[in-house]
């Protein structure tokens, strides 16, 4: 039973991502007719835990589908990464050599600091991004309150449902305190 319970429990967040069902195994209403409560108690409960166990083979089969997927991901970032590293190895060697023929005053030169052109947008909390177990969760969820209905009686202009849910709302605080500090730092440099 430890094992049915770590299963049940396997979360990499507050909401789990997987459940396994039935979860009340023995919890059947006995029916007027049954002559033999205790039989009919003990096929139901047998019934349902080969449910769970079915189950659990689906969330195994979703789990290692996820982690194939995760792995090939991640080797083909690093099969990239590992072009870069090349790449910049090959520069800074062109570049140590072409450093010897430079003249001392051309040395002194400042440069601008490197601004990243790519957007800090990472939309880690978007409808893609979910797994499929999630996907699962989320569709079988309550829909959310028709909030744009009183969108229009609001004086601020700000729709209502942001105010509920935004799902942007933590990485949107999360870059504001690394522009922060980053402005901070900067002061701190200038002083």
């Amino acid at each position: 039973m430890s094992l049915l319970k770590s299963v049940i429990h396997l979360s990499i967040m507050p909401l789990p991502k997987y459940a396994v069902q039935p979860v009340r195994i023995s919890h059947v209403s006995v029916p007027s007719f049954v002559q033999n409560e205790l039989e009919y108690v003990a096929n139901a409960t047998f019934s349902n835990l080969m449910r769970q166990m079915s189950s659990i083979s689906q969330m195994a089969g979703d789990m290692f589908k996820e982690l194939t997927s995760e792995l090939s991901l991640l080797a083909e970032r690093t099969m990239k990464l590992k072009s870069r590293i090349v790449q910049l190895h090959e520069d800074i060697h062109v570049l140590k050599n072409f450093d010897e023929d430079l003249s001392v005053g051309v040395q002194n030169l400042s440069m601008e600091p490197y601004v990243s052109d790519k957007p800090s947008d990472s939309q880690v909390l978007a409808h893609t991004t979910l797994p499929p177990s999630m996907e699962i969760r989320y569709s079988n969820a309550d829909p959310p309150p028709a909030f744009h209905t009183i969108d229009c009686l609001r004086d601020d202009g700000k729709i209502s449902m942001k105010l509920y849910s935004d799902p942007s709302f933590f990485f949107d605080l999360w870059s504001e305190e690394m522009l922060q500090e980053t402005k901070s730092k900067k002061v701190a440099k200038k002083k």
